[in-house]
């Protein structure tokens, strides 16, 4: 497999997580308060209060960074590609240390989980942006 076709996978992995994660939020937050990410180890009931605006917006913003990996995956436009996996990493990466910071709540193996799926959070635009490189210049 091609860089550009790792690329353009990775791209679309993040945007089908982000639809999923986001429309979870955005149409049941209660649900996903107190499920996420699976109902014995609901990992964000454990930092309460529930606060129904507060995840409906952050669903929105899931959304919003599937609209723009998906954007970019479907044009592989070498800025868009760029800018999707750097913009998401100006999340993940403070949403990492926080949460690695606040373990408290969880058991230790909650804790392991919630901290390696947020690094790969972090890791997979980080290697997206790496794989960027690899889409040439525009022409002309």
């Amino acid at each position: 497999m091609t860089a550009r076709a790792w690329l353009r996978g990775g791209l679309s992995l993040v945007a089908v997580a982000e639809t999923l994660v986001g429309l979870w939020q955005t149409l049941l937050p209660e649900h996903f308060f107190g499920s996420f990410p699976a109902a014995a180890h609901a990992w964000v009931a454990a930092l309460p209060p529930y606060n129904e605006h507060l995840l409906r917006d952050q669903g929105g913003m899931h959304l919003t960074t599937a609209v723009i990996f998906a954007a970019a995956a479907l044009t592989m436009d070498r800025w868009l590609v760029r800018i999707a996996p750097l913009a998401n990493l100006a999340f993940a990466l403070p949403h990492l240390i926080f949460h690695a910071t606040h373990l408290d709540a969880l058991s230790p193996g909650d804790a392991a989980a919630q901290t390696l799926t947020l690094l790969a959070s972090v890791l997979l635009p980080a290697a997206l942006l790496a794989l960027s490189r690899s889409v040439p210049r525009p022409s002309g």
